[in-house]
């Protein structure tokens, strides 16, 4: 049985280029990404607004219109995407993953990204109105061959960035990170797994009308970066509720 990564060594594995980490946060940014924990629920600021804190004045327009959102109605409409993902995953009846000893530390890591992925969707698919969308998870999906498993996570994800899930999986517990990552690829060839990020998309589209929310399109340097997290946080939600049922 491994130990669960520390606060130190998590803040180590999330740090990734293009964007502010928590710990390097500075003026405004510091009180931005109090206010997203508070707003999310959550004791992490996920990445895509750590990337976005490169455009100061972009993410504090995006967290001004968060902040007009009750509270409640944001938490009721994430739980409604956690539960459209585990229809979708009892539907893809994913096979066993097994990790043993480490089962309840894993099932919390799981636990804690889909507090933070269903919350941020909302926002994040809100921001992306009028953008092309990103192909993440889009089957089929190339051959493994001899990439390494982060890289193979990188590649099929679109190439963008490796998810935080992935990164925190792979440090802590690499063999059930490739057990896990073999078990995404399998589902993914279902069209159901699409089809089911398509309806989190959807969800989150109803939930925080684009309308509410300062566009990315209209904000250079910021279209990139939402473009890939309105795709990525729906499928991210879906394989964990995969993982969970999984596990």
């Amino acid at each position: 049985m491994s130990d669960a990564p520390s606060d130190s060594t998590r803040a180590a594995v999330l740090r990734g280029p293009h964007e502010v980490a928590e710990d390097d946060a500075r003026g405004p940014v510091v009180g931005l990404y109090a206010r997203l924990r508070e707003l999310l629920g959550v004791p992490f600021v996920p990445t895509v607004f750590r990337m976005l804190a490169l455009h100061e004045d972009y993410l504090a327009a995006v967290v001004d219109a968060a902040s007009t959102v009750p509270v409640e109605r944001l938490a009721a409409s994430a739980r409604r995407g956690v539960e459209l993902a585990a229809g979708v995953a009892r539907q893809l009846e994913p096979s066993a993953v097994s990790a043993g000893g480490d089962t309840a530390a894993v099932q919390a890591l799981l636990a804690r990204y889909n507090v933070a992925n269903p919350a941020g969707m909302l926002i994040v698919v809100a921001l992306s109105d009028g953008l092309e969308p990103a192909r993440v998870m889009q089957a089929p999906l190339p051959e493994r061959a001899s990439r390494s498993l982060l890289d193979d996570v990188l590649l099929c994800h679109g190439g963008f960035t490796v998810p935080g899930l992935w990164r925190e999986l792979a440090d802590g517990w690499p063999e059930v990170a490739e057990r896990a990552w073999s078990e995404i690829r399998t589902l993914a060839r279902d069209p159901r797994f699409a089809a089911g990020r398509d309806a989190l998309v959807a969800l989150a589209s109803e939930a925080a009308p684009a309308g509410t929310f300062p566009r990315a399109v209209d904000h250079p340097g910021a279209g990139e970066i939402v473009a890939w997290f309105a795709r990525g946080i729906p499928t991210m939600v879906l394989e964990i509720e995969c993982l969970r049922l999984a596990l």
